[in-house]
């Protein structure tokens, strides 16, 4: 396969993908003072260097960036483990979107999880976010001498299952040892 076509197929899966930009692999981004065009599409005028932009990102509309001539720099550079093998050509088009569907597929069976253990869905608050939560909140629950539920020990195997795939083909994540040590 050509280099031309490599960077289709990446383009492809980026494009049927948006995981970076869903909260599951950033929490937030940082728009720098030189992303001019982001930093005016987003409405944020004069806000402070490096000002997070808090994930999921408003901007993701589906799958793709509704800014995306004008997205932040670190957007711009960024590139998951998945996207980095198809330009390698080290895996296809096919087992990318394979892979891709697997997370989102195990994302949605959290949700009804999520909801019963925090108010709310993953989709909604992002996966980042949710864990975060998550884990804070039981902590405290272990801290006072509390067992897990069978609803949060399912939280725990299935986030633990999302954040290998994520480690293995998406981002490098330290959230897996924490998922880890509570099983």
């Amino acid at each position: 396969m050509s280099e031309s076509e490599r960077e289709r197929d990446a383009a492809a899966a980026c494009e049927t993908c948006g995981l970076c930009c869903s909260g599951l692999l950033f929490a937030r981004v940082r728009v720098k003072e030189e992303d001019t065009a982001a930093r005016e599409r987003l409405g944020l005028g004069t806000a402070p260097d490096g000002v997070p932009l808090p994930h999921p990102c408003r901007c993701l509309n589906g799958t793709l960036c509704s800014i995306y001539d004008d997205r932040p720099g670190n957007c711009r550079t960024y590139q998951c483990e998945t996207r980095r093998e198809i330009l390698r050509g080290e895996t296809t088009l096919a087992r990318a979107r394979a892979r891709i569907a697997d997370v989102k597929d195990r994302l949605a069976a959290l949700d009804p999880l999520a909801e019963t253990l925090m108010g709310q869905t993953v989709r909604a608050t992002g996966f980042r976010p949710f864990t975060y939560a998550f884990i804070a909140a039981f902590e405290k629950k272990q801290a006072r001498g509390l067992k897990a539920t069978g609803t949060e020990r399912a939280v725990i195997r299935q986030s633990l299952e999302i954040l290998k795939i994520v480690d293995q083909h998406f981002r490098e994540t330290s959230r897996l040892r924490i998922f880890a040590g509570f099983l």
